[in-house]
Formats: C-alpha cells, sequence, structure tokens
C-alpha cells in the first residue's frame, strides 16, 4: 500500500462508525448465531484512509467470525494501545 499510496483515496475515516456499520449490516447473521457482537472503540476515532479498505478489513473479520467462531460467543473490536502516530487494535 505505502508503494501505491496514489492509488487510494483517503479520508478521514471515524472507525467506531465503521464498525457499528457493519454490526448493524449482520444484525441478523449475528442474531442468528447468538454472537454479541461488542464495539470497545472511543466514537471519535479516526484515522486517514481509504475508508473501502477499511471497510473490507472489519467486514472481513466480522465475516469470519460469523462463519468459524461457533455459537453463543462475544467479539470484539478494542483498542488496546495508542500514541501519536498509531492506534492498536484487537479483534477477539
Amino acid at each position: 500500500m505505502d508503494e501505491a499510496s496514489e492509488m487510494f483515496d483517503t479520508e478521514r475515516v471515524n472507525l467506531y462508525d465503521v464498525v457499528e456499520s457493519i454490526y448493524a449490516e449482520l444484525a441478523l447473521d449475528l442474531e442468528q448465531r447468538q454472537i454479541e457482537p461488542v464495539n470497545s472503540l472511543r466514537p471519535s476515532m479516526e484515522v486517514r484512509g481509504d475508508h473501502s479498505l477499511i471497510y473490507s478489513i472489519f467486514r472481513n473479520l466480522v465475516d469470519n467470525a460469523i462463519a468459524y467462531a461457533g455459537t453463543g460467543i462475544r467479539i470484539r473490536v478494542t483498542c488496546f494501545r495508542e500514541d501519536e502516530s498509531f492506534y492498536y487494535l484487537s479483534f477477539s
């Protein structure tokens, strides 16, 4: 991505909103599998990036959890550390 950064449209992306929208889109699937989605990100957490790519990353993680993690579980997105340049996220 660093080498082809000009190929991506960057904008401010609210990570909390991305995760919330994915949980909402997949609410029926999550409910059917008895998966409790938890978004522990701060509502103001933003990064500069390509919205489509960031959406795809989180969507893929949630889709995989639905498909392979079993039933009666909790999935959680958290920020376990941050510094001046980076957020360090966990999906569990």
